[in-house]
C-alpha cells in the first residue's frame, strides 16, 4: 500500500472529524516555513520523491513565500560535534504490526490536545537525509488507553525526498505501569537500509512523571510550543531521529 501524499490534519470539521490544512498551514505551523526546515536538517524539498508527505507547494496559488520550498535542493548541513545517534527505549506490550498509512493518527472526533510533530531522519553521519525511511506510530489515547483491536492511533508512514516525516495526533494520556504513572509518551520504530533500526519513544518537556519514570531518557524529550491552524489550538514540536551504523 503507498503511504498517504496528504499532509497531516491540524483542524476538525464542525461534526468533529479531521480535516487537512492549506499547504501553507502545514509549511508555517508544523514545520516552521522554509526558516524552520533549514533548522531541522537543512533540506529543501527539490520535488516529491513517491510516498512522500508533502505536495508540491509551487502548485498552490495560496504559498506565497513558501514557493521558495518546491524550488530549492536538499542540502546537507556540516556535521557538528554533538552528533549522536537517538537512544532506544522499549519496544513495549503494545506494538502492533501492519498499522495503516496515513499521517494523521487520530479517529474522527478524538479528544484531545492536538499534536503536530514533525523531524527528519538522519544517517549515523548526522548529514545524510535518509528518504523512503519507513516510520511506524503508536501511542495511548488522551484517556491512557491503547486500542489493540483496531488501529486507532496508529500509523505508518515514509520520509520524503529530503528525510523529513510529520504527523498529527493527540497528547497521549498517563496509565498506570505498576505502582506509578508513566509519562505522556509516543512509540515510534524507524526502519532504512543506510542504518540500524531504531525503537524509542518521544516524551514532553514538562511532564510529571518524567523525573520517576524508569525508561526516560532526556534526550529523547522535546519541547512543545503553542501555535493556531485553521483557528484551532495546537502545540508542535520536533524530534529528529539519528539511526546508527550498520
Amino acid at each position: 500500500m503507498k503511504t498517504e501524499s496528504k499532509l497531516p490534519s491540524g483542524t476538525l470539521a464542525s461534526d468533529g472529524s479531521p480535516t487537512t490544512p492549506s499547504r501553507r498551514d502545514f509549511a508555517r505551523a508544523t514545520l516552521g516555513g522554509a526558516v524552520g526546515l533549514v533548522m531541522l536538517g537543512g533540506c529543501l524539498a527539490e520535488e516529491e520523491a513517491p510516498g512522500a508527505l508533502t505536495d508540491d507547494l509551487a502548485s498552490d496559488p495560496t504559498v506565497g513565500e513558501e514557493e521558495a520550498w518546491a524550488n530549492a535542493v536538499c542540502t546537507p548541513q556540516p556535521p557538528t560535534p554533538q552528533c549522536v545517534k537517538s537512544l532506544t527505549n522499549p519496544l513495549g506490550p503494545y506494538y502492533k504490526a501492519n498499522a495503516p498509512n496515513r499521517s494523521d493518527l487520530r479517529p474522527a472526533g478524538a479528544p484531545g490536545q492536538v499534536l503536530l510533530i514533525s523531524g527528519v531522519v538522519l544517517a549515523s553521519d548526522c548529514v545524510t537525509q535518509l528518504a523512503d525511511a519507513g516510520f511506524e506510530v503508536w501511542q495511548a489515547d488522551a484517556n491512557a488507553k491503547y486500542d489493540m483491536a483496531t488501529y486507532k492511533f496508529r500509523a505508518a508512514l515514509k520520509t520524503d525526498a529530503c528525510g523529513r516525516y510529520a504527523f498529527t495526533t493527540v497528547m497521549p494520556g498517563h496509565y498506570l505501569n505498576g505502582s506509578q504513572y508513566r509519562p505522556s509518551h509516543i512509540h515510534i520504530r524507524v526502519k532504512h537500509p543506510q542504518g540500524k533500526t531504531l525503537v524509542t519513544q518521544i516524551y514532553f518537556q514538562g511532564d510529571p512523571y518524567n523525573a520517576i519514570d524508569p525508561f526516560f531518557k532526556s534526550s529523547l524529550m522535546i519541547a512543545l510550543t503553542p501555535d493556531t491552524v485553521g483557528g484551532q489550538a495546537v502545540k508542535k514540536g520536533a524530534f529528529n531521529v539519528i539511526l546508527g551504523a550498520v
